[in-house]
């Protein structure tokens, strides 16, 4: 059984999940990806959704395998090419 995609709660963001995820499948993908958003839109999920399956070694279409050591380090938040930047509110 295939693992839905993590992103249940925002079902407004899977079409764009899958179109950048199939863009990168077919090799028409530009090498960085843009994404401006209000905040609370779960932009957040789709990025790391997105980075998650680029960094799978065993993607299974569209979704990551969730067993590789990338993903898992990448559940545990300790994966060495993902970086986590977070804006300070401002005081």
């Amino acid at each position: 059984m295939v693992k839905q995609i993590n992103m249940n709660l925002f079902p407004w963001l899977l079409n764009i999940y899958k179109n950048i995820i199939y863009q990168h499948k077919i090799k028409k993908s530009h090498h960085a990806i843009i994404i401006k958003s209000t905040q609370e839109l779960g932009i957040t999920e789709l990025v790391w959704n997105i980075g998650k399956w680029i960094l799978c070694h065993n993607k299974i279409d569209i979704m990551s395998c969730e067993k590789c050591i990338s993903c898992k380090l990448m559940t545990y938040n300790n994966h060495p090419d993902w970086y986590n930047i977070k804006i300070k509110k401002k005081k």
